[in-house]
């Protein structure tokens, strides 16, 4: 395929190229989701003939087609069931999921059509987890009279160890079944996942990106607390998750037992980040004139303004322009860093996420020889945000890495 002339996407979360849609989200959106179909989702097939259909710069079309795409997985779900297929219905309820969940990512998120495909997706991963017999049970956390979702593996009492993964800006808690909920299950960790305020449909029942959010990671800690779980918490924080899970690591109290923190990518000073790598909305107040440049360029960019109306909702008042000021509240004294970290860090994306990973690692290693920064070139395929283009290859990193016996080694020594 030909690269195509890119247009504006929320930072660089691409690497700058475009190849299925000139729209930079669109592409690199497109990406994302064949990146899933690695470990279930929507096939690759499947997902080439919804770009097809797509309409290249239209929010509409693609929450159409993605829809579509859910009901007719949704449909196949329920008929191979009546026929006693159960494999095909598992497969075919990850593919809804997927689907509703693409669909969320353009559609207004404060609109009942948005309600209904949060539903609809929820339903579908409920189902594929019935189907496919995957231990995971999900609850209501309820927090300072609202509640987030969340899921966790049954019998987490008797378990040493929890991998805590916490997503970001554009993750669902359903989401993170790709960043790392299914491959911990199959190498035997058990998992806690869910949407922490400000994520997934969070914003609709009040609750904001912030210290709000990382208030929120304490709660569900401690109800897992009181359900009996007495053993260590493995952080693994992706995008906006690796901001919160590096806050959470750094001020977490004695009786977390936070023992180490993966992340894509640990970034301790969240104010200069997103003022170094940001568009110009969130530069300045709301009436500066970077901020009247940028919305003028998202008038003109159907799915640049859908995106920045989404982060407006996820921050609460004063929205997405508030974000480098409110996260400054967020950053991390590295001085006082103890714990053994592992960084994932695309080459695609902006060098400040290079910069920052560098200066957490640096540290760590003080303390932890084997704390690690791992980077990952085109030819992996994994350059993008987050590694979306090849989560398998991101995640044997990181599973190669919390199992190593010199982890364990420096560990038991601290």
């Amino acid at each position: 395929m030909t690269q195509k002339k890119r247009n504006e996407d929320i930072g660089n979360r691409g690497g700058g190229r475009s190849v299925l849609f000139r729209n930079g989200t669109m592409d690199f959106l497109a990406g994302w989701l064949l990146g899933y179909s690695q470990q279930g989702g929507l096939s690759p097939g499947a997902l080439l003939h919804c770009y097809s259909l797509i309409r290249d710069g239209d929010p509409r079309s693609w929450v159409s087609v993605f829809a579509q795409a859910g009901e007719e997985a949704a449909d196949r779900a329920e008929q191979a069931g009546a026929a006693a297929r159960n494999r095909e219905v598992a497969r075919e309820w990850s593919a809804a999921q997927i689907a509703f969940r693409a669909a969320l990512e353009m559609c207004d998120p404060r609109t009942s059509e948005a309600a209904d495909l949060t539903g609809r997706m929820r339903h579908a991963f409920e189902a594929y987890l019935a189907a496919s017999g995957v231990p995971l049970i999900g609850w209501d956390v309820e927090f300072r009279d609202s509640y987030f979702p969340a899921y966790v593996t049954p019998s987490v009492q008797r378990a040493e160890q929890l991998l805590v993964i916490v997503g970001g800006g554009d993750t669902y808690v359903e989401d993170l079944w790709f960043f790392g909920g299914k491959a911990a299950i199959e190498r035997g960790w058990p998992v806690l996942l869910a949407d922490y305020p400000g994520q997934g449909d969070t914003p609709s029942r009040g609750l904001h990106f912030g210290e709000q959010t990382i208030d929120g990671m304490r709660q569900v800690v401690d109800d897992i607390r009181e359900q009996g779980f007495h053993g260590e918490l493995v952080m693994l924080g992706w995008s906006g998750g690796g901001i919160f899970a590096t806050r959470f690591a750094a001020t977490a109290r004695s009786t977390d037992r936070v023992s180490a923190l993966v992340a894509s990518t640990p970034i301790y000073d969240p104010g200069t980040f997103f003022r170094r790598t940001l568009p110009d909305v969130v530069q300045g107040g709301p009436d500066s004139v970077l901020v009247r440049a940028a919305l003028g360029i998202a008038r003109r960019n159907r799915v640049l303004r859908t995106s920045l109306d989404r982060y407006d909702w996820q921050f609460g008042a004063g929205g997405i322009s508030t974000i480098a000021d409110r996260f400054d509240e967020l950053k991390v004294d590295l001085s006082t860093w103890r714990l053994p970290v592992l960084a994932l860090v695309g080459l695609g994306e902006d060098s400040e996420s290079l910069r920052q990973a560098q200066g957490v690692i640096k540290q760590a290693q003080v303390h932890h020889p084997s704390s690690e920064l791992v980077t990952f070139d085109p030819w992996t395929g994994a350059q993008a945000h987050c590694q979306v283009g090849n989560l398998p290859l991101a995640l044997a990193q990181v599973f190669d890495w919390l199992e190593a016996p010199v982890l364990a080694q420096e560990r038991a020594a601290s």
